[in-house]
């Protein structure tokens, strides 16, 4: 009897995923039959047992996606019974609340518990996620799919994200992926880390638990980003202006609006949806910049001369501590232009027998800012930008007037990175082919003059002619 329910059960276990995947498929032909779909259906049947916040972030993605016909999904997943359970505790519980203190202290000589044992219930208590979420999927333009999970947690009032990214399956993966979940969607806006909680109240309350640090609890939880809180209509900026909000280390629990997740939804998910293809697009460069080659797109190419001599040799990850030893990098470090936050590398360009190394520190923004280079070359000696005008010079065509190498495409510039690389390569042949013509030296030059320029420099401090005039087809000075 025993062996027949098991596999009666095990048998309703694996036919509930394909009804659903059944369900998926007949979605679109019901909707162009104008069918409500079964699906659709379910969807509003669970929406009343989402916690409110999960409500109003369903409500108002639902109503994006019609408003602007978004190729984004919408829905929300989970357990309507256990929601259902959860419901009914909570209002037993709220009953009960008024003699909540005197039962507490009852309740330890009643039942005799060990400390260890309560201690471990109250902070798997805290850190409970309400048995329904709600997920949006967003659509890359390559036919990537990023899934993001939305939990309500009970005890402490926030909304925390889980992802879920399902890439192209051609997509090779590079030394350092870039689409890494635990930083794809990091400082999304600014100081949003999904590190800390939004509701300093939380702080008292995991704090009486002996939990101070929040940050080992993410990976469990999912992270809450501002903007996540946003979506759900809670802004604890707001809420948290009196000193009520922390008194005896009440959770404070900010009235969801649906007027600030409608302000919010637009400017998120645009956000959203530009990282996910800019990070895309970074890691299929990444994969050809380890193989040697610099894709340079065709309506960039009017930018640089025909023939460049100097090549990619090579490019390779870099670890935070190896960037921070170099000395040609400290200004960046120092600044605060470049930290552990940065996707790190080195490239090694040649032509001849002189190299030129550039460490790369590309940002979370890429590209809406510039990856950054630190230069130094390998040629008759050892020079670096600190103590080369000409490198320093190099470093300023690519850091400082990166805007006229994307003059020619439309934002965003996914091919800022390669044609910033393509840049240093034509520097690079200037630097050399005006080095080599110094009289001083006898016997043959190992860099014959292939480039047009003038003068071999300018000005007490030497510069190079390193801007490059595409109209006049010749190399001029800042």
């Amino acid at each position: 009897m025993l062996k027949d329910i098991q596999k009666q059960k095990e048998y309703l276990d694996a036919l509930a995923p394909c009804l659903i995947a059944i369900l998926q498929v007949a979605t679109p032909v019901q909707d162009q039959l104008g069918v409500q779909s079964e699906m659709k259906r379910l969807q509003n049947r669970m929406a009343p047992y989402l916690p409110t916040p999960l409500f109003v972030l369903f409500v108002q993605s639902t109503a994006y996606v019609e408003a602007w016909n978004e190729k984004m999904e919408v829905s929300i997943e989970g357990d309507i019974d256990e929601a259902t359970s959860l419901k009914d505790a909570v209002e037993e519980q709220d009953e009960d609340s008024g003699d909540s203190d005197q039962e507490e202290l009852v309740g330890v000589k009643r039942y005799r518990r060990s400390t260890i044992d309560k201690l471990t219930e109250a902070r798997r208590k805290i850190l409970q996620k309400h048995p329904i979420c709600a997920s949006i999927v967003v659509n890359a333009k390559d036919g990537s799919k990023l899934k993001l999970r939305f939990y309500y947690l009970i005890a402490l009032h926030i909304i925390t994200v889980t992802t879920e990214l399902t890439v192209e399956s051609e997509m090779q993966t590079p030394s350092r992926d870039v689409l890494s979940l635990s930083m794809l969607l990091d400082h999304l806006f600014p100081d949003d880390d999904g590190r800390t909680t939004p509701n300093k109240a939380n702080y008292y309350q995991l704090k009486r638990l002996g939990m101070d640090d929040f940050e080992a609890y993410v990976a469990e939880i999912g992270r809450p980003y501002v903007w996540a809180q946003r979506l759900g209509g809670l802004d604890f900026v707001q809420s948290q202006g009196t000193k009520e909000s922390f008194s005896n280390a009440a959770p404070s629990k900010a009235k969801s609006s649906s007027d600030i997740s409608c302000s919010h939804m637009e400017i998120v998910i645009g956000a959203i949806k530009e990282r996910l293809n800019a990070r895309i697009s970074l890691q299929k460069l990444l994969v050809d910049l380890e193989q040697g080659v610099v894709p340079v797109p065709k309506e960039s190419l009017k930018l640089f001369p025909a023939k460049i001599a100097t090549h990619l040799s090579s490019w390779s990850s870099l670890a935070w501590e190896d960037y921070q030893a170099l000395p040609q990098v400290s200004r960046f470090v120092n600044g605060g232009l470049v930290t552990d936050k940065h996707f790190l590398f080195s490239a090694t360009l040649e032509r001849g027998s002189a190299k030129l190394n550039a460490c790369v520190a590309v940002g979370m923004h890429y590209p809406l800012e510039p990856a950054i280079f630190s230069l130094s070359c390998f040629w008759k000696e050892t020079k670096t930008s600190l103590i080369d005008t000409a490198l320093w010079d190099m470093e300023q065509e690519v850091n400082v007037y990166w805007k006229d190498l994307v003059a020619a495409s439309e934002p965003p510039h996914h091919c800022l990175l390669a044609n910033q690389l393509h840049c240093l390569a034509m520097c690079f042949d200037v630097y050399l082919e005006t080095e080599s013509t110094d009289g001083a030296v006898e016997g043959p030059r190992e860099f014959a003059k292939e480039k047009m320029f003038f003068r071999q420099s300018c000005g007490r401090s030497r510069s190079k002619p390193f801007k490059y005039d595409s109209k006049l087809c010749l190399f001029t000075y800042r």
